[in-house]
């Protein structure tokens, strides 16, 4: 009796780890999106193949993505279309196109490819008739690590397939940093996390992309990620896109 006592002990203590461990691995990195979602998802990844950032084709020409993920000294490459795959790599127009306004740099910039895409693409958002606003759900994506330590540290790497999911947005925020100064807005992550490897990433509510991820913590489900608010720089997109046709 002492045994399968024991035995069941065992067997319900290595179910529960388990069910941990498939919970912590689904909720960092949300679920798989459908072949269907995020066509105009680009993916950055550095020159031996692994991932960097992420970015969003927002024309058949320009891709919105985060500036932090542009480093002179550290060549990347976009591939288009990452999801479902195979992907393309597309050449870009250097330096990229940042985005200055007033006395500071937000945390958002443009490349411009060289060559015009057939890859489908995410719209801006109508910012005259519609802001994001506390309480709106969007859906994030990317291919950050959808793994967490025993203390919930995140961990660096990448997933195969892309990653989405919805989160709630809590509100706005005044720039605040000292190295990009970023209109941004935050979401819950009471239960869910974004990856350092999401970065760049678009957040899209109504079929438009309203923010581009710019941080999250490297605890998962105690900062919240952090967004700069595309309305809050749309005119500036606007007009590069405009001077560079």
């Amino acid at each position: 009796m002492a045994m399968i006592t024991n035995l069941l002990f065992v067997l319900a203590f290595g179910l529960t780890v388990t069910t941990e461990v498939d919970l912590h691995k689904r909720i960092i990195g949300g679920r798989n999106c459908t072949a269907q979602e995020r066509p105009y998802h680009v993916k950055f990844v550095h020159l031996s193949g692994s991932n960097r950032c992420g970015g969003s084709l927002i024309s058949d020409r320009w891709i919105l993505t985060a500036a932090h993920c542009w480093n002179d000294s550290i060549p990347m490459k976009a591939i288009l279309s990452p999801h479902p795959g195979p992907g393309q790599e597309a050449a870009f127009v250097q330096p990229p196109r940042f985005l200055n306004v007033g006395s500071g740099r937000p945390d958002i910039m443009l490349l411009e490819l060289e060559q015009t895409t057939t890859t489908p693409y995410i719209s801006l958002p109508d910012c005259d008739k519609r802001r994001i606003q506390t309480g709106d759900v969007v859906q994030i994506a990317g291919y950050g690590s959808n793994q967490v330590g025993p203390l919930n540290q995140k961990i660096y790497g990448e997933v195969d397939v892309l990653q989405c999911a919805n989160f709630t947005v809590e509100g706005n925020e005044p720039p605040t940093d000292t190295e990009y100064t970023t209109q941004v807005f935050r979401v819950n992550t009471d239960h869910k996390d974004t990856s350092p490897g999401d970065s760049g990433g678009g957040v899209v509510f109504d079929n438009a992309i309203y923010g581009v991820h710019k941080e999250g913590g490297n605890t998962a489900y105690t900062a919240k990620a952090a967004f700069a608010d595309v309305c809050h720089y749309i005119d500036s997109i606007k007009q590069i896109m405009a001077l560079h046709v």
